[in-house]
């Protein structure tokens, strides 16, 4: 909004400024002729109306800026991030739909709706928000170009009219001195000399008013776009803080989807208990059979022939390995 004001209304304040100068000069010529301030503003008429007019078309623009601000500071005040509550990609589209129309180019508004969209398109959202805060410091500067400008041209305006009046006043001393025969009248040429100075003078004077009005006006304006910038960035953290981010919402999904599956997670259950019970059993006919089992150095150490026990023995040492062959490999 304000780089609109600046860029395409600037004729339009240039008019505002005509006009108003032209009312004061109007209504100037209702005071009597022996008034100062009739004789001021008359007597330097061609510096004194047009710093009049760019003195005019920098309030108007500081009044247009001024109401920006508070509108800015409205929305600021207002809206109430923190009751949003969390958002995710749905809820940040509707949001995207339910700005005002009105606000849409607000900067509150707009660094809030930039967010949405590179949340929605999964972007940085910190790194994003700090380009836009140092974008928004940018445009208040640039925002300022117009202001300045005016604030270089009206004191230039005013030293130009100085230097124009003391040099038309040095351009007539030479002729009236050299025809002067008197000193009577030398006085006089002086006297006049010392009036033309002091008119050529009131330009500057006219002008550093102008301009300190100015320039106190804008450094009020630039301390409150600061607090508005700053009330922005305040209120695009706490937009950031309750966005939900991919990792999660994928946690939430998973949640979710345990939550409405309570079968499988007894199934889940039911197979780590069985795996529990087989590894017991394993381990249970580990410590049963292999105790039972051949030792291969005493077989080599025994002598070949068996004796009359081994071979009363229902289940012969052989059969016994091939019937727990399986279960070693097992």
């Amino acid at each position: 909004m304000l780089e609109k004001i600046r860029l395409e209304n600037t004729f339009v304040l240039f008019l505002i400024g005509a006009v108003f100068t032209a009312a004061v000069y109007l209504g100037i010529s209702f005071l009597q002729e022996s008034n100062y301030l009739r004789i001021f503003f008359v007597r330097s008429w061609t510096i004194h109306a047009p710093n009049t007019c760019l003195f005019v078309m920098g309030i108007f623009f500081l009044i247009a800026k001024y109401r920006n601000l508070r509108q800015e500071n409205n929305i600021i005040k207002i809206l109430n991030v923190q009751g949003l509550g969390d958002i995710s990609f749905e809820r940040a589209k509707k949001l995207l739909n339910t700005i005002p129309e009105a606000s849409r180019k607000t900067n509150c508004f707009l660094r809030l709706s930039e967010l949405l969209k590179g949340y929605l398109h999964q972007e940085d959202l910190i790194t994003l928000n700090g380009e836009l805060s140092r974008r928004d410091r940018e445009m208040i500067d640039s925002g300022h170009l117009l202001l300045d400008s005016l604030r270089q041209i009206i004191p230039i305006l005013g030293f130009l009219g100085t230097v124009l009046g003391l040099a038309l006043g040095m351009l007539k001393f030479p002729e009236v001195a050299a025809s002067s025969s008197s000193v009577e009248s030398l006085r006089g040429i002086l006297k006049d000399l010392a009036a033309s100075l002091s008119v050529a003078f009131e330009t500057t004077l006219l002008a550093l008013i102008y301009t300190i009005i100015l320039v106190l006006l804008a450094s009020l304006l630039r301390r409150q776009e600061e607090v508005i910038v700053n009330g922005v960035d305040e209120k695009a953290r706490e937009l950031i803080g309750k966005i939900k981010f991919k990792s999660e919402l994928e946690s939430e999904r998973l949640s979710g989807s345990s939550r409405n599956h309570p079968a499988d997670d007894k199934i889940v259950l039911e197979l780590q208990k069985l795996i529990s019970q087989l590894a017991m059993l394993n381990e249970n006919l580990l410590q049963r059979l292999i105790p039972a089992l051949p030792n291969p150095h005493a077989e080599t150490a025994a002598p070949a022939e068996k004796s009359e026990a081994e071979l009363d023995e229902p289940f012969p040492q052989g059969r016994l390995d091939e019937s727990l062959e399986p279960l070693r490999h097992a």
